[in-house]
């Protein structure tokens, strides 16, 4: 059980919608049944976001209900061929479209399998997966023209080979694909989903271990490609680059950059160039602090919505300090503060602002686990 008490600024990711207060409870249940057979989790929460319309009673209308339910298992969890299944369905206000960015209350539904084989002593590992997503939006919302339009399935298909040549470090390559078709139609007499489906791949060749005993490292670099037919696509490098730093066994630093495209509405794909950094800190064995800060530097295909058909660059600045306190083995007590700033260079209309956001979210949150 959670109860959060939030203020936030600018709560719609808009321009212009008011600070409110929000008071958010959430009840859930975890359960594990773990075997060397199978291995089986079930997690889920259900919870209900109450906006107070403190500043105004338009904020009112944000309150709603969200949570998710998951189920995950692992069979022949110690063998040689290993399977996994997962099924997580989730309803949130997250944005959910990157092209998008405003507050957007939807359903994604997520199953898949996947299969693992260690042959021989475990130094070689081939890896298969595969996930089915369905996103569908709410149509009452009124914060976009056509909600249905942002209706996506996508086919997420993974391929991984990766070789242990020291105890704690390996070479990999590994490929994934996207393949995206937006389905939602509008009432008649509106014309078909204009958004454009896409074939997503994208592959690479990496390595990933220890340097020391508190250095560890991912580094990898590949290609991708929308092949969006008869259209401009994303044809170019991708990749990461992490490093971990356990400056002691309560103290951790990790930061790093990374390069990737994802298939998204009303502009057909985005490119995301990331950079970020993070520290953890616990005291005591009680006390757990933490330090995020990381850029996006976002540039958009070419539009297939709206009046305005100009390049689109975002600049979005992600921030998140941490501090929690564990009161007993039951309750927790956590003080968190997110800011999210997203400075883009598009308008919808010529007529209308900048899509520009400043997004805080400062919350006291008390859980009680059993």
């Amino acid at each position: 059980m959670q109860a959060d008490t939030h203020y936030v600024t600018d709560p719609g990711y808009t321009t212009n919608s008011p600070d409110d207060m929000v008071l958010v409870i959430r009840p859930g249940l975890d359960f594990e049944l773990p075997s060397d057979k199978l291995d089986l989790k079930f997690l889920g929460d259900v919870e209900y976001q109450r906006y107070l319309g403190v500043r105004s009673a338009s904020t009112r209308d944000y309150s709603t209900f969200a949570g998710r339910a998951g189920l995950t298992s692992v069979i022949n969890k110690k063998s040689a061929l290993q399977l996994r299944l997962h099924e997580t369905l989730t309803r949130d206000a997250d944005p959910g479209q990157v092209a998008v960015g405003k507050r957007l209350l939807h359903v994604v539904n997520d199953v898949g399998l996947g299969a693992e084989f260690r042959p021989g002593g475990g130094a070689l590992i081939f890896s298969a997966d595969y996930s089915f997503f369905l996103d569908r939006y709410d149509r009452s919302d009124n914060d976009v023209a056509v909600p249905a339009y942002l209706d996506n399935m996508r086919h997420n298909p993974r391929l991984r080979v990766a070789w242990k040549f020291l105890p704690k470090t390996a070479i990999f390559l590994e490929a994934e694909g996207y393949i995206t078709r937006f389905y939602g139609k509008a009432d008649p007499p509106s014309p078909p989903n204009p958004n454009v489906g896409s074939n997503l791949l994208l592959a690479y060749l990496g390595a990933a271990g220890s340097i020391t005993s508190r250095i560890s490292a991912l580094l990898k670099a590949g290609y991708g490609n929308t092949f969006i037919p008869g259209s401009d696509n994303f044809n170019s490098a991708v990749g990461q680059a992490e490093v971990n730093y356990a400056f002691t066994e309560t103290t951790g630093f990790k930061g790093g950059i990374a390069r990737t495209a994802q298939p998204t509405s009303v502009f057909k794909y985005f490119t995301l160039n990331r950079a970020y950094l993070t520290y953890s800190q616990a005291f005591s064995g009680r006390i757990q602090t933490g330090l995020t800060l990381a850029y996006d530097y976002i540039t958009f295909g070419s539009a297939v919505l709206g009046t305005d058909r100009s390049p689109r660059t975002d600049g979005n600045l992600v921030g998140e300090a941490t501090f929690a306190y564990q009161v007993t083995d039951l309750v927790t007590v956590s003080l968190a503060d997110r800011v999210n700033l997203l400075d883009s260079t598009y308008r919808a209309d010529p007529s209308q602002i900048k899509i520009n956001y400043r997004h805080n979210d400062l919350f006291l949150r008390v859980s009680f686990r059993y």
